[in-house]
């Protein structure tokens, strides 16, 4: 299962519980008495992940650092003397684990906690260290990491299993440590430092950049409207006819890779009615947590929010939930008409679509659809409360008319805590992380997608369908931004595919023209078709009321069908 910002996986694993301060201070550096030729440096606190809040815990994959999930951290070392003959990195683990390390950029800043401006890593050969037994100092030889006459330097450190690692404060003597042996004779006198001011970094009060901000045809910003419940339509049949093109596109959001068009898959036809039926088992207290299924529903070179009323504009996407949707879509069509894919039938008929995956081999639109079970699952949504400081108590309903986008078709690099891919189900499953994954046959492929929460309280949409919302800015009270102060369910979009026999390895995103590495340009779209009555049984009975309504519950003896 995918974690969630504590991560969207953490709602399925337990914590390892272990707290450690990070430090944003002075950097220092301390020597043993030299007779071993051997030079102690402490990590430079680790900024980036931390997102200034002093707090770091590990989770079952990776490192859980600010109540934010992840498969990995970065730990800094700065002004250390050259001409040393080996370099052992060691982190005190909590409990039996191997951890692996990587080189990485040191030309970063500390004072900045976004993500988009993190370390990149240089080698692919990682270091790797055990430890077997708890609260042990897990030793991993990085000479070979380290580039020559390099004096400052970044590692990231990952835990692939479930074990975890304590980063702390030199005080507390669990910070990691760069140990350098020295050839005999050597001088051991560390380089002069200056010890750099602590940098207070401000929150976030913006939506979560990313790499390149997207050029946009949108209509212009609308305003909330009060909630109102939409009068009974006749539904629309459904509508999976693709635009009569192999790439699509437009020049600033395409062209796309090139489709095959014959081979675009069938989809569902969806529910007519609306499916809330008695409950067959109920909630439990946990992190306030909603969450539904749906099926495949068509695909199209259409995207009604960047380009609206542009038919065959974009790259293909892969839609789910509203079985109507095209160029032409706006908020009001999508909450009166069309079928539903969704669990609910159209008491959701919200629109969810991800640029489609493309078998470049033989440029075949890929479907999930190898049996009954994951076409039932092929996109599994999270409505989620209680992370990045946002309390439950204060999640509001979702006001009619959003719309937003999450992740940049334009990025050309990770978008770590927005983007990310795993693996599934066989053996040796991968845990999400923000690079493209290749899973082994028969597992299932996942590409999870993490929407803003907070809502600036006008705008239902905005010139780059982002700045209306914002990302929260801290765990674990922070909160939403004073610029976006009303909070909203966090939404993840959690895409699956079950690898056939023949495997992945020409797999790519449609939006992903570029040359290399596929997945960089991975982002996804929503626009809200709930039936408001009914997602405010969910924002009262779950999310306000602190429950896990696991799969589809209501929260009041009632579920989506």
């Amino acid at each position: 299962m995918l974690l969630s910002r504590r991560h969207p996986k953490a709602m399925a694993l337990s914590a390892l519980a272990v707290v450690a301060t990070l430090l944003l201070g002075a950097i220092s550096v301390a020597r043993v008495v030299s007779a071993d030729t051997m030079e102690r440096v402490n990590a430079r606190a680790d900024a980036y992940v931390a997102r200034n809040i002093p707090w770091l815990q590990t989770g079952g994959w990776g490192f859980a650092i600010a109540g934010r999930q992840s498969t990995f951290t970065y730990v800094r070392f700065v002004k250390v003397r050259p001409g040393f003959t080996r370099a052992e990195l060691r982190v005190k683990s909590v409990s039996p684990t191997t951890l692996h390390a990587l080189s990485a950029d040191s030309s970063w800043n500390e004072s900045s906690i976004n993500w988009t401006t993190a370390p990149y890593v240089r080698k692919s050969t990682p270091a790797v260290g055990t430890s077997k037994a708890s609260n042990a100092w897990v030793a991993l030889d990085v000479t070979p990491l380290i580039e020559s006459g390099a004096t400052d330097f970044s590692f990231q450190i990952s835990a692939p299993n479930s074990g975890g690692v304590m980063l702390g404060t030199r005080e507390s003597g669990w910070a990691a440590q760069l140990v350098l042996s020295y050839a005999p004779g050597s001088s051991t006198t560390a380089a002069p430092t200056t010890a750099k001011p602590t940098t207070t970094v401000k929150p976030t009060t913006t939506a979560k950049p990313t790499t390149t901000a997207v050029p946009t045809t949108s209509k212009p910003t609308t305003t909330a409207k009060p909630t109102t419940t939409a009068a009974p339509t006749t539904v629309k049949p459904v509508t999976t006819q693709p635009a009569p093109t192999t790439t699509g596109g437009h020049a600033t959001h395409g062209p796309g890779v090139p489709v095959d068009t014959a081979r675009i898959p069938v989809g569902d036809p969806g529910w007519s009615s609306s499916r809330v039926v008695p409950a067959t088992h109920g909630w439990s207290i946990g992190d306030p947590a909603f969450r539904i299924n749906c099926r495949y529903s068509h695909m199209r070179f259409d995207d009604p929010i960047v380009f609206p009323g542009s038919v065959g504009a974009s790259h293909l996407h892969t839609f789910f939930g509203n079985t109507a949707v095209t160029a032409n879509s706006t908020p009001q069509s999508v909450r009166a008409t069309g079928n539903s894919t969704c669990s609910g039938g159209t008491a959701n008929r919200s629109a969810y679509w991800s640029p489609a995956i493309i078998d470049t081999a033989t440029n075949t639109p890929v479907a999930n659809t190898m049996n009954q079970v994951d076409l039932d699952h092929h996109l599994q949504v999270y409505y989620k409360a209680g992370y990045e400081g946002v309390l439950g108590e204060n999640i509001r309903n979702f006001p009619e008319g959003l719309r937003m986008i999450a992740g940049s078709a334009m990025s050309r690099a990770p978008q770590p805590e927005v983007v990310w891919y795993s693996c599934e189900e066989g053996t040796n499953p991968i845990p999400i992380q923000p690079r493209w994954t290749t899973c082994a046959p028969g597992q299932l492929f996942v590409f999870a997608i993490e929407f803003p929460q907070c809502w600036d309280g006008v705008n239902l949409d905005s010139p780059d369908h982002k700045s209306h919302m914002a990302y929260g800015v801290g765990w674990p009270d922070k909160g939403c931004p004073a610029s976006h102060p009303v909070a909203l369910p966090q939404i993840t979009q959690r895409y699956r595919y079950r690898v056939p026999a023949t495997g992945m390895a020409n797999w790519r995103l449609s939006s992903d023209t570029y040359e290399g590495e596929p997945g960089y340009s991975g982002h996804a779209d929503w626009m809200n078709g709930w039936d408001p009555a009914v997602f405010q049984r969910v924002v009262s009975n779950c999310l306000n009321a602190h429950r896990d309504c696991s799969m589809n519950l209501l929260g009041d003896g009632y579920a989506l069908g």
